[in-house]
């Protein structure tokens, strides 16, 4: 007992000073777990595994549409309300707002016709359209420090989705992909509204002069840049798949292992932003710079969770699956590998921080575009060899180049 409350002071005062709030995204974190496995074990009993490879399809497509729904804003407010304590980026951040606006009104517009098309099409697009709401209104609260907002958003989200489904399941006893794009609508707009209150009190709607919008569109168009480059690879991997033929039940499995793979990544992001807050708000002052021994802390404390996170899965995941999600037990050695790649993730997320703060975002986009192709010439490469492995070691790979390269662009 001793020994573990001495360790426990150990972590206390080496890395959970880290920062406070810490602990406020680490308890968001266990709530949007939970809601997001309760959200996806639900799916994946309700739905046929053809049904859950489709809607794989989907989420994995408009991902990457989201990219331009979201055109580089979320990206840009976080980045300028980091560092809002300097004078010239409140304005600056009120211009980016002002993009926004437009440029949502235009998607909006255009969304429409899909409901011409095909309703699921229009549900799915409109969906992801709100989420880039969702997400740029978070990354305002994050910038500004603001992170309970932040940090129970997408709890709050993904809660409200799963009561909607299990609404909806019980009414009609059934449940297909419109009624869930319809749920996840419906969650991401009460979250928004509670989210853009205080944000539109601060950040009016107003008109850009030429010369402020030409500033503001170059600095969105790296991001988007970045954001296409770093996001495509991540996304591509299940359509590639789709390209060559996998059957949909193979698809299912490797996109639930993204699914917790995702969810990983989301318990190590606060520390990244935490790290990118701690530079953007020491820019201008003595303390400029942060240290190599700090920087090393927030990544051992990363690489920690991973490892206690990997763990968990060896170890629960063939007790679990076996009773909840049966027709899953067999995507559990691909979770376990997939896992891997949070490491030089983790890396990244540091190391791409001291890029974007430094204002050297066309450098990271060079980056982004090499790792693209290198990503999809290698999953075209090991896909039809040794298939579903071949994704996962591409995306390792992948991870472990942008590694390497910041390494060396920062030294």
């Amino acid at each position: 007992m001793r020994l573990l409350i001495s360790v426990v002071n150990i972590l206390k005062n080496r890395y959970f000073s880290v920062y406070p709030s810490f602990f406020t995204y680490q308890f968001s974190t266990v709530l949007n777990v939970l809601a997001s496995y309760g959200l996806l074990i639900f799916l994946l009993r309700i739905l046929p595994k053809t049904d859950y490879g489709q809607y794989g399809v989907y989420v994995s497509v408009f991902s990457m549409v989201m990219i331009f729904f979201n055109f580089g804003h979320k990206e840009v407010v976080f980045k300028y309300a980091s560092k809002t304590l300097h004078d010239g980026y409140e304005n600056r951040l009120s211009r980016v707002f002002e993009s926004f606006w437009r440029w949502n009104i235009t998607m909006l517009l255009a969304v429409q016709c899909l409901l011409l098309i095909n309703l699921t099409l229009y549900l799915v697009a409109l969906t992801f359209l709100i989420n880039s709401w969702l997400l740029t209104a978070m990354a305002y609260h994050r910038g500004i420090a603001n992170y309970k907002w932040d940090a129970f958003a997408l709890p709050m989200q993904r809660t409200l989705w799963l009561f909607l489904c299990v609404l909806w399941f019980f009414i009609e006893k059934n449940i297909g992909l419109v009624a869930i794009f319809a749920s996840s609508l419906t969650a991401t707009a009460i979250c928004i509204t509670w989210l853009y209150v205080p944000i539109l009190s601060r950040i009016p709607i107003g008109i850009l002069k030429n010369n402020q919008e030409k500033t503001t569109n170059k600095l969105l168009i790296k991001y988007l840049v970045i954001e296409f480059a770093s996001v495509f690879y991540l996304k591509s991997d299940v359509l590639l798949l789709r390209y060559f033929n996998f059957k949909m039940d193979d698809i299912a499995n490797y996109f639930f292992a993204i699914q917790v793979f995702e969810f990983a990544v989301l318990v190590i992001l606060p520390l990244g932003y935490f790290y990118f807050n701690r530079l953007g708000r020491n820019q201008g002052s003595s303390d400029r710079v942060v240290s190599t021994a700090e920087t090393i802390k927030y990544l051992s404390l990363m690489f920690g969770l991973i490892g206690l996170m990997h763990a968990c899965v060896w170890f629960f995941a063939p007790l679990i699956f076996p009773l909840m999600i049966p027709q899953y037990t067999a995507s559990i050695n691909v979770v376990l590998l997939v896992m891997f790649s949070l490491y030089p993730v983790a890396a990244n997320v540091l190391l791409s921080s001291q890029l974007i703060i430094a204002n050297n975002e066309a450098t990271y986009v060079k980056v982004s575009i090499i790792a693209l192709f290198f990503n999809i010439l290698v999953n075209s490469s090991l896909i039809p060899v040794i298939g579903l492995n071949g994704v996962i070691l591409a995306k390792f790979f992948t991870e472990l180049l942008i590694t390497v390269m910041l390494l060396r662009l920062i030294r």
